[in-house]
């Protein structure tokens, strides 16, 4: 029997966050994490960043097209009109700030490209370029490319309607210049200060230098 779930190969693109192989908190609105029968809720997820083309909108792409079509499907009375449904997916130039004040455009990685936000419950296998072998998930990081099948689906929501984009396999397509989102401990000014008094940049008397 064929497969009837909507679905997509995406095209290669850069992973800008999210882990292969990690978990995430599932937080509410409010940033609480989500309980299900007492039980901490966890997620996966990866945002991956793919280069535009001549295409004015992202739904005029394979992979838009198919993310479109379910989000039509699902929600047939016109929530898909509206600029508050979750399509998952971000121009990466736009200008307005997100609900955290980011301006997507000035992010790393953003500019020139469609952002787009995978997530599920399960972790995803992790492949080789082609899909023949699998690897070890932290092989992937972010910065790396990648590509990504996921399954489509209407969120069944009244008051957030949109789409689940949920990613079950994640292939390493190469390697990119890698983002570090932290801060740089070399510009952070350490070193700067004089040592205060009996602090020594060698062990003192006997006592054993402590682990490196």
């Amino acid at each position: 029997m064929a497969n009837t779930v909507p679905q997509f190969t995406s095209p290669v693109g850069r992973l800008l966050s999210g882990s292969v192989g990690e978990q995430e908190a599932t937080n509410d609105s409010n940033g609480v994490q989500k309980l299900k029968d007492g039980v901490p809720m966890f997620h996966h997820r990866v945002t991956v960043a793919f280069p535009k083309g001549r295409e004015n909108h992202w739904g005029e792409t394979p992979w838009g097209a198919a993310i479109m079509a379910v989000g039509y499907e699902a929600f047939p009375g016109g929530q898909c009109n509206k600029p508050d449904f979750a399509w998952k997916v971000l121009d990466g130039d736009s200008t307005i700030p997100n609900a955290r004040g980011k301006i997507p455009a000035q992010q790393v990685g953003h500019a020139g490209h469609w952002v787009v936000t995978f997530k599920t419950n399960f972790a995803p296998q992790a492949v080789n370029a082609n899909g023949t072998q699998p690897v070890p998930a932290n092989q992937f990081y972010r910065g790396c490319y990648v590509q990504v099948h996921a399954t489509l689906a209407g969120n069944k929501s009244t008051q957030s309607p949109g789409v689940y984009l949920n990613h079950d396999i994640v292939a390493f397509a190469g390697h990119g210049e890698q983002i570090n989102t932290g801060a740089d401990a070399s510009e952070c000014g350490f070193g700067q200060d004089p040592l205060p008094q009996g602090a020594s940049q060698t062990p003192i008397g006997g006592m054993a230098q402590g682990p490196q």
